[in-house]
């Protein structure tokens, strides 16, 4: 299992790293759960961390603008990460469909990156599309598929999903040859939790914070405890 961490700047992408985690994952928070950030930043970390650890980047919570999103993953692209992230937002499910194989046809233009689909699993509460649909999607078109949550606050991802149906993904993720993560609001108390399902990628954010910053020592924390 490898541990992902979601940071802002080059200060929280050293801390991750110098922490252990196994992916640092560049977002922008305050455009969305898994808002773009700029690429002068991308850039600023790939520079620094490229080749030591695995770096990932978010291109948004994406609704139907197949055009720009596929720009937003060619710039990520050129940036050299190891993975794109996209966020399947509002929409339905031929906009779903098209917007899957504008990515995956960008991607073509760098198979060195991974392409990861990132489903919502509150989708109920913005009429998305569920992650059963996204998932009949993302076996064609994605290398990866991670559960998060969209609307952010104190609940998490097991508050929304059950141990069995987690399993269930997570086994036809295994089946399709898709890269299986989980996020989501997941703290330290949800690990054993995470341990059990044996997901690909555990990702946190909020539960390496410390002062609205990552923490390296928390990152550290989370480590020691995933590797016991």
């Amino acid at each position: 299992m490898k541990f992902l961490v979601s940071v802002t700047d080059k200060v929280e992408a050293l801390r991750a790293y110098r922490g252990g985690a196994d992916i640092i994952d560049i977002k922008n928070p305050k455009e969305g759960s898994v808002g773009a950030n700029y690429p002068w930043i991308i850039d600023e970390i790939v520079s620094s961390l490229k080749g030591k650890v695995e770096i990932s980047a978010t291109i948004g919570d994406l609704n139907f603008l197949p055009g720009m999103a596929s720009l937003a993953c060619y710039a990520a692209l050129k940036l050299k990460v190891d993975y794109v992230k996209a966020g399947f937002y509002k929409l339905n499910l031929e906009q779903a469909k098209s917007l899957a194989k504008s990515l995956s046809k960008t991607l073509e233009m760098n198979k060195e990156a991974k392409l990861v689909m990132v489903s919502f699993a509150d989708y109920k509460e913005f009429r998305g599309l569920s992650y059963w649909k996204l998932l009949e999607i993302a076996k064609d078109y994605f290398d990866g598929f991670l559960l998060d949550l969209k609307l952010k606050g104190e609940r998490c991802l097991f508050d929304y999903l059950k141990k069995e149906e987690l399993i269930r993904i997570r086994d036809f993720c295994r089946n399709n040859s898709l890269i299986f993560g989980m996020a989501g609001g997941l703290k330290f108390e949800h690990l054993k939790m995470v341990k059990d399902l044996e997901p690909d990628v555990f990702g946190v954010r909020r539960g390496v914070l410390d002062k609205l910053k990552v923490s390296e020592s928390l990152v550290r924390t989370f480590i020691k405890s995933i590797r016991s």
